[in-house]
């Protein structure tokens, strides 16, 4: 009984931790959206590609300054 208890608590912690979790997870991904699609409209990006690239040049490659945007914005 008492320890039943226990585990439904712990499985009920669990859950409602990984609800937590996906939440914030999809607050970040809201918000390096926002970023990039800002950063591609300010600069006048036809594309931006998030994976399966086979190849593409480093000048290309904003990640440095879409995290750089995303630190700036948390201050």
């Amino acid at each position: 009984p008492a320890q039943r208890e226990l585990i439904r608590k712990r499985r009920q912690f669990e859950e409602e931790l990984q609800a937590r979790r996906m939440e914030g997870l999809r607050e970040i991904d809201r918000n390096v959206s926002r970023v990039i699609r800002d950063l591609a409209e300010r600069e006048g990006f036809d594309l931006i590609l998030s994976e399966g690239v086979l190849y593409a040049s480093q000048r290309m490659d904003i990640t440095a300054r879409v995290i750089q945007e995303l630190q700036g914005k948390a201050r």
